[in-house]
């Protein structure tokens, strides 16, 4: 990965002076409402929003990500091209835009300031970091952070709340614990109290240097390992405000039912349904608040051939009376799953004959996840080789969503979508198969917050 994987995986400070800085070649254009920048590094786009402002280079060349709830409507700008800079105003923001190298001022109309390029000067050049970089494979974005400025955000993380000082990598890990780097549920959307936000929109990893002392104590530097730049920047009064404003650009969930709010009681794992009934009614015998019971994987599935959307037959001859036996108590039934299939069930062959699977780029044949036995074999279940469903092609994912009609029907009341991290670099699916590095927008690095 060159420049990028370097400056992913560095422990020290990276040679900044010899990542060449994105410059503006020609004079600024609007077109439809958007602003072209004609760059050394390609054109960008630049778009205002009541939110905020917009930066893309170029359009994509593959579809969305499903990350937005819609495309956000951009406003008509007035632009003012002066010597070696652009001003952009619309929407009670004014955007300045040097242009070499490209750096920016962001504020509001009353002069109130929103975010800049970094100010941490450097004897040697007048940007410690580059505000804006094409890398081999990515790009890099600079904004500044006044001293002592909290940030934060950035998904699901094990430390504290406020970011600054850390390196922040988001790509969703299989973490197997809640102590390290690795997490679950990332999410490259970051926003600070002093009413500004961002947020990457790419499935691919993000590494975020919060205020990290390697790179500048008093700059967020971002690493986007997509060729595509896709940077959304919110201006806000406060937090509340960037918060309204990302999920107005994600999505908002619906209120949850209130029993979801409650206990869940979850056990690794029950073997039987006679075990599982037996601690339900003890739960209710001692009076302790419960409001729904989760069978995990093994609970229910065959592990040697899961999962298929069945109920071990060795075990569960009758899982609709099982389930009726829970409700008779009154509680609530989550069941987990996972977006693969064992190689052991005839299911796989029938899914890789219609092309429902990734597949191996090298072969064309379905590709076979191997489980790394170091976890997934002395402390946890072992699992057999798996293909993984391509939820890119209509007809599986359609299949797929089809199949959890006969648990809801049975009395499942919720899902427990588990995996989904098992995408590995040589894998594609039909959507994205010819993109030079189809596995970036496959795996599930990313997923959007909704509130």
């Amino acid at each position: 990965m060159g420049v990028l994987q370097d400056m992913v995986g560095a422990s020290d400070t990276p040679n900044w002076g010899r990542i060449p800085a994105v410059a503006v070649t020609a004079a600024a254009r609007l077109e439809n409402g958007t602003v072209v920048l004609e760059t050394n590094a390609g054109p960008l786009w630049l778009t205002l929003h009541d939110f905020g402002i917009r930066l893309r280079s170029g359009e994509r060349t593959i579809g969305g990500y499903g990350l937005l709830d819609q495309e956000p409507a951009a406003l008509t700008p007035a632009l003012t091209d002066e010597e070696g800079r652009t001003v952009i105003t619309g929407g009670g923001l004014v955007l300045t835009l040097e242009h070499a190298p490209l750096s920016f001022t962001l504020a509001h109309a009353d002069g109130r300031p929103v975010q800049s390029s970094p100010t941490d000067g450097h004897f040697v050049r007048r940007f410690r970091l580059p505000p804006v970089a094409r890398l081999d494979g990515g790009w890099f974005v600079s904004l500044d952070l006044a001293s002592g400025e909290p940030v934060y955000g950035l998904g699901e993380k094990w430390g504290r709340l406020d970011h600054r000082g850390q390196l922040v990598r988001s790509r969703n890990e299989d973490a197997l614990g809640v102590n390290g780097q690795w997490s679950y549920k990332n999410t490259p959307f970051a926003w600070s109290p002093e009413g500004w936000g961002l947020l990457v929109h790419t499935p691919s990893p993000v590494t975020h240097g919060v205020g990290y002392a390697p790179w500048s104590q008093r700059a967020y530097g971002l690493v986007v390992e997509d060729d595509h730049l896709d940077l959304f920047l919110f201006a806000g009064s406060d937090g509340a405000a960037i918060l309204e404003q990302y999920t107005g650009l994600t999505g908002r969930a619906p209120v949850p039912p209130l029993w979801s709010l409650g206990v869940i009681l979850s056990k690794a794992y029950y073997r039987t349904p006679e075990e599982v009934i037996a601690v339900a009614t003890e739960v209710r015998a001692k009076g302790m608040p419960c409001d729904t019971i989760t069978f995990d994987g093994r609970a229910w599935q065959d592990t040697d051939t899961r999962f298929a959307f069945e109920w071990d037959p060795k075990r569960f001859h009758d899982p609709a009376a099982t389930l009726a036996s829970l409700k008779a108590m009154d509680f609530k039934i989550c069941a987990w799953e996972y977006p693969l299939v064992s190689v052991n069930n005839p299911l796989f062959d029938e899914l890789a004959a219609k092309g429902w699977l990734l597949k191996d780029r090298r072969t064309g044949e379905a590709y076979r996840y191997k489980w790394d036995m170091e976890a997934f074999g002395p402390v946890l279940t072992p699992l057999p080789d798996s293909g993984l469903i391509d939820f890119t092609h209509p007809e599986a994912y359609a299949y797929w969503r089809d199949q959890h009609k006969g648990l809801f029907a049975i009395g499942v009341d919720m899902i427990k979508a588990d995996f989904g991290e098992q995408v590995e670099p040589d894998i594609a699916g039909q959507q994205w198969r010819d993109r030079a590095r189809p596995a970036q927008c496959l795996h599930p690095s990313v997923q959007p917050l909704r509130l």
